[in-house]
């Protein structure tokens, strides 16, 4: 596809490209969202599911977009849709599992992490308005995953040094 600068976000046609894994605004601590501030949060989120559609994800944070705003979106099959604003993780609950995880900013590696089975967070939506959830399973999973973009941790600082060589070695040989 076509690659053009809409403001200074890259984008694919009509919707934004994944800024490369080295990029630097992967690695830092994104702002707050601001509502009052030039970024419509309804465009934000949608382009955020649209885009996390396209790249067939689970989760997409705007950092991955080129966004330096705490703002990630979560979706998938069976109907659970959501749009998180600002998050904050109040309690982590539940026994903690370990299961394979992907990330669009590493496409094609896929690492087992471990992670809490239940999380409470609050978060505002594109409305500005504050909610508090309980999130547990998958929800919880891709809620932590992405909330992790939001601190500038990636998958990657999850796992150890030695399995990320071998999933990275792995992936080179398939390729080749």
């Amino acid at each position: 596809m076509m690659e053009t600068k809409l403001g200074s976000i890259e984008t694919r046609g009509e919707l934004p490209a994944l800024v490369p894994d080295n990029d630097p605004i992967l690695h830092r601590k994104l702002k707050p969202f601001d509502f009052d501030g030039d970024m419509d949060a309804g465009w934000l989120a949608d382009t955020l599911f649209n885009a996390m559609d396209l790249y067939k994800g689970v989760g997409l944070s705007a950092s991955q977009i080129g966004i330096d705003a705490r703002v990630f979106v979560l979706g998938y099959r069976g109907g659970v849709k959501i749009e998180v604003f600002n998050p904050k993780v109040l309690d982590i609950t539940g026994k903690e599992i370990m299961m394979y995880e992907g990330c669009l900013s590493y496409p094609g590696i896929n690492i087992s992490v471990k992670r809490p089975g239940s999380i409470f967070v609050s978060y505002q939506d594109r409305f500005g308005e504050y909610r508090q959830d309980m999130f547990s399973g998958m929800t919880a999973r891709i809620f932590l995953h992405e909330y992790d973009h939001m601190e500038g941790i990636t998958f990657k600082d999850r796992v150890s040094k030695f399995k990320w060589d071998f999933w990275t070695k792995k992936l080179k040989k398939k390729r080749k």
